[in-house]
């Protein structure tokens, strides 16, 4: 649980930090060299390569998701505000922990962020504390970290938001040839169709996920989870408050697949959720029910 405490930690300074931005009336970002940097890098090339969890969430097209989170998140600010805030965030990134640090959290967020409006809000009155990284340009980009919590946030240029527990790696990566090129990162950056719509997730060890997810939905779960390596996860809105989950489940044993599937038909039988096996290694789960009050809970 320590993972997910540090996320909803960090969430929760990012956006009260954006909540007090936009309702607000010195430099705050990067010059005019880490803004051209920053340009021409992709997420994945900001985010480290070494995550446990990644994920993808466009906002605008999930508008009253985005919403909701916020206003579950953020003390005192109402719906209406909240969605003012969302309306500034493109698309949400984030890598979450590390094999060497359970509470890592990344967040790399596409937008627009006014200087004039960081400059009335990153202040010592409102708790941030301001300090300098020098990029090897040395081109100084400011960043801050809030009393309230260890987490550290910057924006490179009027268009990025990072923040992390270390955010000074997330800049570092900004000029470095940092880069990931697992397959889950060109499924993840795909944006065709109705794909940009999609809140798209991968798990790299997918045994922690599969026990607290379908622990009370399936026998035998823990077994199941041993033999997962990886999933890949969508999230799409049906109607409303109604999302349709899905999973493609990557086995480490591909003999054991039949009896996976057994299980897994069993347990999803009752609900009328499809169970397919697209190949030896993989079982797919389509269209699981979930509702934006679950999306919460779990994020």
């Amino acid at each position: 649980m320590k993972r997910f405490d540090c996320v909803k930690s960090g969430a929760l300074v990012a956006l009260c930090f954006c909540a007090s931005m936009f309702f607000a009336s010195c430099k705050t970002t990067g010059g005019e060299a880490s803004a051209a940097v920053a340009a021409k890098k992709t997420p994945f090339e900001v985010l480290s390569n070494d995550s446990a969890v990644y994920l993808k969430m466009p906002v605008k097209e999930n508008m009253d998701l985005a919403t909701q989170i916020i206003t579950s998140k953020v003390q005192g600010i109402t719906e209406k505000d909240a969605k003012r805030l969302a309306k500034q965030i493109n698309v949400l990134w984030a890598g979450l922990s590390s094999k060497d640090n359970l509470n890592r959290a990344e967040f790399y967020a596409s937008g627009s962020y006014p200087p004039a409006a960081l400059a009335s809000v990153l202040t010592e009155k409102n708790g941030w504390k301001k300090k300098n990284f020098l990029s090897p340009t040395e081109d100084d980009i400011p960043y801050y970290m809030h009393s309230s919590a260890k987490m550290e946030i910057s924006f490179p240029s009027m268009a990025v938001l990072c923040a992390s527990t270390n955010v000074k790696t997330m800049l570092n990566n900004l000029y470095s040839t940092n880069t990931n090129t697992a397959d889950f990162v060109s499924w993840m950056e795909n944006k065709g169709g109705e794909d940009s719509s999609l809140i798209k997730f991968y798990v790299t060890d997918a045994s922690k996920f599969i026990t607290s997810f379908m622990g009370g939905i399936i026998p035998n779960s823990k077994n199941f989870a041993a033999n997962c390596k990886d999933i890949y996860g969508t999230l799409l809105q049906k109607s409303g408050e109604d999302y349709l989950l899905s999973l493609k489940i990557n086995l480490n044993n591909p003999k054991a697949a039949g009896a996976y599937m057994s299980m897994l038909k069993l347990g999803f039988a009752l609900a009328g959720i499809t169970v397919t096996q697209p190949d030896e290694k993989t079982i797919s789960v389509q269209d699981i029910p979930v509702k934006q009050s679950q999306i919460i809970s779990l994020l």
